[in-house]
């Protein structure tokens, strides 16, 4: 649980770079979109449907990434602009 929290974190920083651009910075929209998108559905993926470590109860691992999807949620609405034109979240 905690390598996949780590290789979580290692991507954070891509994510930040388009928060605090308000979605503004294409630029960093796309690299978010190339190197931090897969990383993430990889992630939700691995889960086959249940909680994030794929088990039937939540786990730290749930509570660790829970809210940088909400984050992600976010970008679908007017606060960040265009980015979910781009990303297609």
């Amino acid at each position: 649980m905690r390598a996949k929290m780590v290789a979580f974190d290692k991507h954070l920083g891509n994510l930040f770079g388009v928060v605090l651009s308000r979605g503004q910075d294409v630029e960093k929209i796309l690299k978010y979109k190339q190197e931090t998108l897969p990383v993430f559905e990889e992630l939700c993926t691995q889960a086959n449907g249940k909680f994030l470590f794929g088990t039937d109860d939540l786990t730290l691992l749930d509570i660790h990434c829970g809210p940088m999807f909400e984050i992600m949620y976010l970008m679908t609405g007017p606060v960040y602009g265009d980015v979910d034109e781009h990303l297609s979240i």
